[in-house]
């Protein structure tokens, strides 16, 4: 097991191809994606072909399709992201280190719709493991989102415009259950 005080965020990328700064090989991304207007789907060949894996998404409430994809970085550490160019949705990249890298998500995502919050309000997480984090993303359409869940911390969003907005939040788990 990997320590909990070792497990850090690296950085984040808010709707830029820009790499966050200190990337560096075994860091797991977290891409997330919300539009209002064409899903990109669970296959998109920019991120599949850049060594992406699609960990979950689909079309919830309100005509959102918000979508997550993960990657560990290799030894070549990335030099830019694949980014999202239409203006019915914005991508944010999440980066953490020292997250062990045989079991980098050991528990089953939920996925709660139709709360109709401006904030992500994930459902109750059972951690299988002491020392672990739990990562909310949060998508909306025409409104804005205003903050991140209770005991959550490095909270980010992106909007487009009056399309839709898109956000990530983490927090530190250290008992499990």
């Amino acid at each position: 097991d990997v320590p909990l005080s070792d497990i850090t965020s690296v950085g984040t990328s808010e709707d830029s191809a820009t790499v966050m700064s200190g990337l560096a090989e075994n860091d797991i991304l977290i891409y997330a994606l919300a539009v209002s207007s064409g899903d990109i789907g669970a296959s998109d060949s920019g991120l599949i072909s850049a060594g992406w894996t699609h960990l979950l998404g689909s079309i919830y409430s309100d005509m959102i399709f918000l979508r997550v994809y993960y990657k560990k970085v290799t030894s070549s550490v990335d030099t830019s992201f694949p980014r999202y160019t239409s203006g019915f949705g914005k991508q944010i990249i999440m980066a953490f280190r020292s997250v062990e890298p045989d079991t980098i998500f050991d528990v089953t995502s939920t996925t709660s719709a139709g709360n109709y919050a401006t904030y992500p309000d994930p459902p109750s997480i059972t951690t299988a493991n002491d020392n672990s984090i739990v990562i909310a993303v949060g998508g909306t359409r025409s409104v804005d989102i205003t903050g991140g869940p209770s005991g959550y911390s490095n909270y980010t969003k992106q909007k487009a415009g009056s399309y839709s907005a898109t956000a990530i939040a983490w927090q530190k788990i250290t008992s499990a259950g």
